[in-house]
């Protein structure tokens, strides 16, 4: 049985996006990641970006919201539904080949690991960590909006 990957290599690339669950952009070892790349004329960053807006189905619809950019020591992740300057950053590896330490290595292994991009019921495990990330930002905020008008009005009592 041909695999999947084989049946589309070759394909057009609605057909690519149809039958991946997320993209990974890899550049050579150590090539900076906010440069412009001499052979693409563009960012690796947009490079992701474009890859990302143009993975949908005749209708607009996304094939998946997720992707990898990666140098190697460095690695990213852009969600589709983000701000277009909005990734997730891990370091692997520093300049001098300074690998992290295994307990960083586990986290890394956790958030980009194939099994986090498929999707059950429409969402993937990266949607839910989103998703709950953004709900404890807007409970955080709340919280600080609240305790700032407390202390305004204290120091406008105190004068």
């Amino acid at each position: 049985m041909q695999r999947l990957k084989d049946r589309v290599f070759n394909s057009d690339p609605s057909a690519k996006y149809e039958a991946a669950t997320s993209l990974l952009e890899a550049k050579k070892v150590g090539h900076p990641l906010d440069a412009i790349s001499k052979s693409e004329h563009r960012f690796p960053h947009q490079q992701v970006r474009d890859y990302l807006s143009n993975a949908t189905d005749q209708s607009g619809r996304p094939y998946f919201r997720w992707g990898i950019l990666t140098n190697g020591n460095c690695w990213r992740l852009y969600c589709r539904d983000a701000r277009p300057d909005a990734y997730f950053e891990f370091r692997l590896a520093g300049p001098k080949t300074n690998f992290c330490h295994f307990d960083e290595f586990k986290s890394f292994m956790a958030l980009f690991s194939s099994s986090v991009f498929v999707e059950t019921d429409g969402i993937c495990l990266l949607d839910q960590i989103r998703q709950e990330s953004l709900q404890f930002q807007a409970e955080l905020e709340e919280s600080i909006r609240r305790r700032v008008a407390v202390v305004v009005k204290d120091l406008a009592n105190g004068f």
